[in-house]
This record gives structure tokens, C-alpha cells and sequence, in this order.
């Protein structure tokens, strides 16, 4: 079974905590809440605690031949497989579409790896962006230049703690470094700092006249490199699209904004998504996999070839899901070659599983960048 360590990364695992205690943490949640807890009567092992129909539900999860489950049918290799297979069917009267986070043990974690920050370390300079409940701002720390993304919604701090947990996990050179984060009276998001700003602005603000295919294309390439290393550990954006792009004078691009994000793909109902970049399935059940972020990736790839255009002209937000299902897509800008129309389209395929994974997509790309280099 997964080893405890290895958990600890999980933000629905509670560690060792009592039945009573899950209950009161579920207590008044929405259906499909849950968390996973070490077992109390079955030592090294573990239990689910579901929110269900006004009930809390406790599974014992059952280990044979180095496999897990809930039922004795139904096996896999792992939690993260377990969870993944309930988030998306229903069975035993229960869907695991909402984690329920272990915030302290989340703030814990923080700090033993060192990532708090005194605030008094940080000048907060010129203004750069704003989101649906936080800022961004230059500034600087320790005389480097950084980014900071600063809460405005108190409400969401927990999200926030969220969201530096996932960075701490993120190594990669086409990943945004998390540098640490204040959790005080303010509370910031300390980043690596680009300074070219988001690809969509970059994109609108260019144009045709100084952006060149090759850089496109090498951009592109770099995206899904990114989203490969994510999909490998299972990490579901949920909000891939230009805005979340940022870039570097020198050539530096980078997957940023992991504000939704997480593991099971499940949003909370309270949390606004972007339609116009969502894949149908994510619509209709707000339910993200990584077949959602290739879908995403689609659109973003739209984006970069169409020179920064919103997706979706003339479609209202509302009408999206019906455009899509009626079989319609957007049409391939011009600009896009003719090598990479036929892997946008495969990304917008209506079910998941005929969409490629982020890996296959690398293999599909990597004549289209090769024959630049």
C-alpha cells in the first residue's frame, strides 16, 4: 500500500485522526466530500469517510496481493486510483468529487520545509494583474526581483495554502518556482518572476509582425513538456490557457496559476472555471481530468496561432457546451500549420479516452520542433 510519506503530499489525507473527528470535519459539507485517515482498528491500514445524502459513510479499504478496494471487486494499485475511478463512476451510492482538505497539517507542511516568509522581507512594487480574489504585484525580496500574488478574499485562504502546497511539489523548468509564502495578517504567494508577462498579452500586444511560426511552435513544444510532468504526477490544472503562461526575456516558458488545480480533478461548486477553455465533460459535471487539460491545451494552441484572439468568437459562454456537442469546433487559424491542425482536433474529441495524453502529444510534436532545431 502507498507509504505513509508518500500520503502526506495527498491533501485529503488527515493522517491519524479518530472516526468521530472525520464526521465532525464532513459534518454539513456537500455530497461527494470526503477524506482518507489512517485506520483505528486495522493498523497500517485506512478508511474513507464520505459525505453522502446527509450521511457520513466510513469504508474500510481493503489490501490484497499488494492491491486496494472498497468492495473485493474492484482492485487498484494505489489511492490515487481508487480515487480517480470513484470521481468519475458511481458505485456503492457514492461519488469522490470533493476532497476535504487537512489545512493545518497542509500550513504544517509549509513550514517544515521552510517555505514561511517574513513579510517584512518583501517591498511590494508596481501592480501587474488581478484575479477573481487575489492580486499581483512586482516586488522585491532579499534584493531579487519576485512575484507576488497576494490575497484580497481573506475566504479563500485555505485555497491558497492549497495552491503553495501543490507548488512545492513542482520541479521543472517549464513549471513557475514557488519561492514561499506569508501567512499572516497579509497573505502572499512569493514567485519566480517573469518579466515579459502572460502569453495572451504578449500574443495580442506582438502580433503578427514580430512573432515568427518557429517561436510558436518552440513555445508550444515547452507548454506541453510542462503538462507532461503534471499529468505524470497526476496534477490536473484545470486552467490551462494563455493568461497562464508567463514568460521570460530570455526565452523562459512557463506553466503558472495552480489556483485550482489538484488530484482528483473535482471543483469546489463555490469556484468560478473559464468555459471558454474547458473541455464538455468538465462543463457538465465540473469534473477535471488530465483528458480536460488536453482538451485545454487545444484551445491554448488556438490561442498562440491566432495571435492572443479570445476562443469562441461570437459564441456566448452560455452556448459553448451545445456548440461543442452538436459536433461543432472552432475553425484552425490560418497561420497554423498545416503539421499541427490534425493534433488541435484530436484534442478537442468529444470522448476523454479518444483524446491523447499529454505524452503522446510530445511524441506527435516532436518532428514538428525537431525540423527546428
Amino acid at each position: 500500500m502507498t507509504q505513509l510519506d508518500a500520503l502526506k503530499d495527498w491533501r485529503w489525507f488527515h493522517g491519524n485522526i479518530t472516526r468521530q473527528e472525520a464526521e465532525g470535519i464532513l459534518k454539513e459539507n456537500i455530497d461527494g466530500s470526503f477524506l482518507i485517515r489512517e485506520s483505528k482498528t486495522n493498523i497500517g491500514e485506512y478508511s474513507l469517510s464520505v459525505y453522502h445524502q446527509s450521511e457520513i459513510i466510513h469504508y474500510h479499504i481493503q489490501f490484497k496481493n499488494k492491491q486496494i478496494s472498497l468492495d473485493a471487486k474492484n482492485y487498484f494499485k494505489n489511492l490515487y486510483k481508487l480515487i480517480e475511478y470513484y470521481n468519475c463512476v458511481l458505485h456503492l451510492n457514492i461519488c469522490l468529487t470533493h476532497p476535504v482538505c487537512d489545512t493545518n497539517s497542509l500550513r504544517s507542511n509549509l513550514k517544515d520545509l521552510g517555505c514561511i516568509l517574513n513579510s517584512d522581507a518583501i517591498e511590494l512594487k508596481d501592480f501587474l494583474d488581478k484575479g477573481e480574489f487575489s492580486e499581483v504585484y512586482e516586488a522585491c525580496y532579499n534584493s531579487k526581483p519576485v512575484a507576488v500574488k497576494k490575497l484580497v478574499n481573506m475566504e479563500y485562504t485555505d485555497q491558497f495554502v492549497q495552491e503553495a502546497n501543490v507548488m512545492t511539489t513542482l520541479n521543472h523548468r517549464n513549471v513557475l518556482q514557488l519561492i514561499g509564502v506569508v501567512l499572516d495578517k497579509d497573505v502572499y504567494l512569493v514567485l519566480e518572476y517573469m518579466d515579459e508577462g502572460n502569453l495572451a498579452n504578449y500574443l495580442r500586444s506582438r502580433g503578427r509582425d514580430s512573432i515568427t511560426e518557429e517561436w510558436q511552435l518552440n513555445s508550444s513544444f515547452d507548454i506541453c513538456v510542462g503538462m507532461e510532468y503534471l499529468e505524470g504526477k497526476h496534477l490536473v490544472h484545470c486552467d490551462l490557457a494563455a493568461r497562464n503562461i508567463l514568460l521570460s526575456n530570455c526565452g523562459k516558458v512557463k506553466i503558472s496559476d495552480f489556483g485550482l488545480s489538484n488530484h482528483t480533478g473535482a471543483l469546489d461548486k463555490r469556484i468560478k472555471f473559464p468555459i471558454k477553455w474547458a473541455a464538455p465533460e468538465a462543463i457538465v459535471d465540473r469534473v477535471f481530468t488530465c483528458k480536460c487539460d488536453v482538451w485545454s491545451f487545444g484551445v491554448l494552441l488556438w490561442e498562440i496561432f491566432s495571435f492572443g484572439k479570445i476562443p469562441y468568437p461570437g459564441v456566448p459562454a452560455s452556448d459553448i457546451k451545445d456548440f461543442i456537442e452538436e459536433g461543432n469546433r472552432m475553425d484552425i487559424p490560418d497561420e497554423c500549420p498545416s503539421s499541427l491542425r490534425s493534433i488541435i482536433l484530436v484534442t478537442w474529441k468529444l470522448n476523454p479516452a479518444d483524446r491523447p495524453t499529454f505524452k503522446k502529444l510530445l511524441e506527435l510534436m516532436t518532428p514538428l520542433f525537431g525540423s527546428l532545431v
